[in-house]
């Protein structure tokens, strides 16, 4: 899109809208887009709050007045295709105490700092109406969730929320004829001393699995504009800015989501910029194993203004209580930044150096490759 950009001299985020996908449009996958896409809206909010069109004015009267140092500017959508595996499985069990009617729960999927047993904690006090402090998760067993699926892909949080939601829903179906003849109904702790009384089982096990839960695949919606500033000569670049939105649906803990939807966002910046893997061109032995020559985001590299949105249009039936998952989709948006910086090099090219061509900058952007890449050689060092 950037290269059709270029070559036809229309803003490239009027190019994508252009051809942004609509239900029925065949998918890489061959099969079909299904859901509606609220990219175009996205995009309205987005142009309005990062003020996309005024910076990139902005952009390119700084440019113009300096020679070395050079900004860009990239905006961009993305779609990540949050798929199911059929044979995935995710286990939940839980165990009610009839002293005080508090809650043991574990479940297969490994916390990692990524929210996934906050959002479980969450899921069955709302489900079963009842305060989040009566609720305790413990670490995972291979006797409770024997073969759960790997945690990664974003789906851990996700799928282990659903699972215990289900186990949620078979406790609550054992207790309801007790529910159903007590006074107060919303009195837990009693709930449960009379379930106890009358040798109901409060401890209860579901193995989430998307076949057997009907739980459907589906999509997230994301959105970058990242700016930043290239020093032509020696290559190093800084993000200065970074807007980012997601389609996060309802979002079951908003600072769990902003984190991920951040953190994403950074690893991917490292990916784009600065993580090179290099071989030995006999011996094929990695040569950049080390933190002195293998560089992943630290402090530094974030961007010096990082502002984060949710978007959430209607309420997204097929995750838990309405959400989307978090994490993952984000990671894509990285691609703003090597955008950004490409743009950068181009307006040197094109100040400058008076070349025009279309350049082709591949990941990671590193110091050395932007240099290589902008062309920029001493017969230029002219006062």
């Amino acid at each position: 899109m950037d290269h059709l950009s270029h070559a036809t001299g229309i803003d490239p985020l009027q190019i994508r809208r252009a051809n942004f996908l609509t239900i029925g449009d065949p998918l890489l996958d061959k099969t079909y887009l299904k859901d509606s896409n609220p990219l175009d809206i996205m995009i309205g909010k987005m142009l309005e709050s990062s003020n996309y069109t005024g910076r990139k004015k902005e952009i390119e009267n700084f440019n113009k007045a300096n020679k070395w140092v050079k900004r860009g500017i990239s905006f961009n959508p993305t779609k990540y295709s949050y798929d199911y595996s059929p044979d995935a499985r995710f286990d939940a069990y839980i165990a009610v105490y009839s002293t005080d009617g508090s809650i043991l729960v574990t479940v297969g999927g490994i916390e990692m700092g990524q929210g996934l047993n906050t959002k479980v904690i969450q899921v069955i006090a709302k489900e079963l109406n009842i305060p989040v402090n009566k609720i305790k998760i413990t670490t995972s067993s291979s006797l409770s969730s024997p073969e759960n699926s790997t945690t990664g892909g974003s789906f851990g949080s996700e799928s282990c929320a659903a699972a215990a939601l289900n186990a949620c829903r078979k406790l609550m179906e054992r207790m309801k004829p007790v529910k159903e003849e007590m006074e107060n109904p919303s009195d837990w702790e009693e709930l449960v001393k009379r379930c106890f009384a009358k040798n109901i089982d409060l401890t209860v096990r579901h193995m989430g699995n998307p076949t057997n839960d009907k739980i459907k695949s589906y999509n997230i919606w994301s959105l970058a504009v990242s700016e930043v500033k290239v020093d032509i000569l020696t290559g190093e670049t800084c993000i200065l800015r970074a807007d980012l939105a997601q389609d996060t649906g309802t979002s079951l803990n908003p600072d769990i989501d902003v984190g991920q939807i951040e953190g994403g966002f950074i690893m991917s910046s490292g990916f784009f910029t600065s993580e090179e893997i290099k071989h030995h061109p006999v011996t094929g032995k990695i040569m950049t194993n080390s933190t002195w020559n293998y560089k992943p985001p630290l402090s530094k590299d974030i961007p010096q203004d990082l502002r984060t949105s949710f978007y959430n249009g209607k309420r997204h039936d097929l995750g838990v209580f309405g959400s989307k998952a978090t994490g993952e989709p984000s990671v894509l948006l990285g691609c703003s930044i090597l955008a950004a910086i490409r743009y950068a090099i181009q307006s040197f090219r094109s100040m400058t150096l008076d070349k025009h061509d279309w350049i082709v900058l591949n990941a990671p952007a590193t110091p050395e490759n932007i240099v290589t890449t902008s062309q920029m050689a001493s017969q230029y060092f002219i006062l």
